[in-house]
């Protein structure tokens, strides 16, 4: 019998700390074998918060449990996984799904559901404000291959064309596979292989019900902003095949070296490969032309067609944008004054 799936969407976790921060996990293992969360690029002691198991340096993996200390020194997104077993290759616990990221925001940086507008703890995507710096829409994307993705009844998809099992590749623990964007010997007069395979438009009649079936927004994570709002996409890739893969964001660019203002403007992020983390600011923020951009690996044979790839949605400033904006600017006004009068 399959396990019942969770009624809400599960996603990688996201940790938001402040520089300056001291972040503690407590974290309980249990699965039968041993497992740790290793983060890279932070500061911690290596006598208790490791993750590894390295060396002389005491076992910081573990079968119950452990509590994990780390330090935020420097803007920007650290890559967290199991280092638990090593020799266990893809039938570790990061082909699972074991991995996440600490981003480290501006001193005095708060964040906020790109929906709600509540306060969050944690999140895939999150705005941005800071008294000293411009607000901004953060979006954490977890590029993965070799992950064990299923479908909503618990069973791991089968490529049609081969009978193979299919829908390794994906975007932050979601795929969209070309495979159910284009059904097998199915083309309808009028809709090209592009239109159905990377369009979100919903074919209503006269379209045949099997290509409305097949419309519609990917179910990996659909980015959203307003035309010209300032964007940053923390990129990682915590598990892959030992093979590089590229970032492409169609109509955008951005800087090779983020804080370098004379470095490369490039449309397009290379050589990623496990364990790379990028800072990605685009210039001039979202495209001033609102629509829908195609973000993918640039390996269309391979990853593309097994479901790495989504959009990212430009909305106009609408009225609804502007009473947006005023509402939240007069609760963040509020809430400062709040504590200044009273803390």
């Amino acid at each position: 019998m399959n396990p019942p799936q969770p009624y809400k969407e599960v996603q990688p976790l996201v940790i938001r700390a402040n520089e300056g921060d001291e972040i503690q996990v407590n974290f309980y293992n249990k699965l039968d074998r041993r497992t740790s969360i290793h983060v890279q690029g932070l500061k911690y002691n290596v006598l208790n918060s490791d993750g590894a198991e390295v060396g002389y340096n005491p076992d910081t993996t573990t079968r119950d449990f452990i509590s994990y200390k780390w330090y935020a020194e420097r803007e920007g997104v650290y890559l967290f996984s199991d280092m638990g077993d090593m020799r266990s290759g893809e039938d570790g616990t990061n082909v699972h799904g074991l991995f996440g990221a600490i981003i480290v925001e501006k001193l005095q940086s708060s964040w906020f559901d790109p929906v709600s507008g509540e306060e969050i703890e944690s999140g895939l995507f999150a705005d941005i404000y800071n008294p000293t710096e411009p607000s901004f829409r953060e979006y954490a994307v977890f590029f993965h291959d070799e992950l064990e993705i299923k479908n909503k009844d618990g069973e791991q998809p089968v490529d049609p064309h081969t009978g193979l099992p299919n829908g390794t590749t994906g975007i932050s623990y979601r795929s969209e596979p070309m495979r159910n964007r284009l059904p097998l010997g199915h083309m309808h007069e009028g809709v090209t292989y592009e239109d159905i395979s990377m369009s979100s438009w919903s074919y209503g009649d006269p379209a045949p019900p099997i290509l409305r079936a097949y419309a519609g927004d990917p179910s990996t994570p659909l980015l959203k902003a307003y035309a010209k709002e300032r964007v940053i996409i923390r990129l990682l890739m915590p598990v892959d095949n030992p093979r590089n893969i590229s970032f492409v964001l169609h109509g955008h660019n951005w800087r090779a070296q983020p804080d370098d203002p004379f470095s490369t403007v490039i449309p397009v992020q290379g050589a990623i490969s496990i364990g790379g983390v990028y800072n990605i600011e685009l210039i001039n923020g979202a495209s001033d032309v609102p629509g829908d951009y195609l973000y993918r690996s640039g390996s269309l044979r391979w990853d593309v067609e097994s479901g790495m790839w989504e959009i990212f949605r430009v909305m106009s400033r609408s009225i609804r944008y502007r009473c947006e904006c005023i509402c939240r600017n007069i609760g963040h006004w509020w809430e400062e004054q709040w504590y200044d009068k009273y803390m």
